[in-house]
């Protein structure tokens, strides 16, 4: 019996959060939670109508050395309603060296790792990366997973990488302070 009336409750949520005719007011485009997970909500499954943005996040360090703080390049997308309703929603934040392009992955381009332990190593080419100014296509799976959801998803360039300023390290303290500046 308690499971029934649990039924029925379940479905009047779930018709009246997906009845047809919606306005888009703040009341309809809410986050939906069912079993402690997100639920897609129709009000924010628009695609065309999401936000998207590219800036630049100014750090307090200068990782490069060229006499001026670095800038992370950031890509954003959010659901319209976070503009016009001034709705508030959570941010799944992803930072990554691979946003707007890499290096070709060629021997020629390796340091060589069998060199003695106290020799300068022989030179090596150094890389050109083509960056993109597009948003790369694992950005766009996340939005398509996480913004129908209520989500609002930001993406940065690692420092040095992509279009973001900087020197990139592997796990140095500018890969700590950049997602903070962020």
């Amino acid at each position: 019996m308690i499971f029934i009336k649990i039924a029925i409750v379940s479905i009047f949520l779930l018709i009246a959060n997906f009845a047809p005719g919606q306005s888009h007011s703040k009341h309809t485009a809410e986050p939906f939670f069912r079993n402690g997970a997100a639920q897609k909500v129709q009000g924010f499954g628009d695609r065309q109508a999401w936000l998207k943005h590219e800036l630049w996040v100014e750090t307090t360090f200068d990782s490069d050395k060229d006499g001026l703080l670095d800038r992370m390049h950031v890509f954003v997308t959010r659901p319209w309603q976070t503009e016009s309703e001034n709705l508030k929603l959570p941010v799944i934040y992803v930072s990554s060296p691979y946003f707007s392009g890499i290096a070709k992955d060629r021997k020629k381009y390796r340091w060589n790792p069998l060199t003695e332990l106290g020799t300068v190593p022989k030179p090596h080419k150094h890389p050109t990366v083509k960056q993109r100014k597009r948003r790369n296509l694992h950005m766009f799976f996340y939005d398509i997973q996480w913004v129908p959801r209520g989500y609002i998803m930001v993406y940065s360039s690692s420092p040095g990488t992509g279009l973001s300023d900087g020197s990139p390290t592997v796990g140095g303290k500018n890969e700590t302070l950049a997602p903070k500046a962020v």
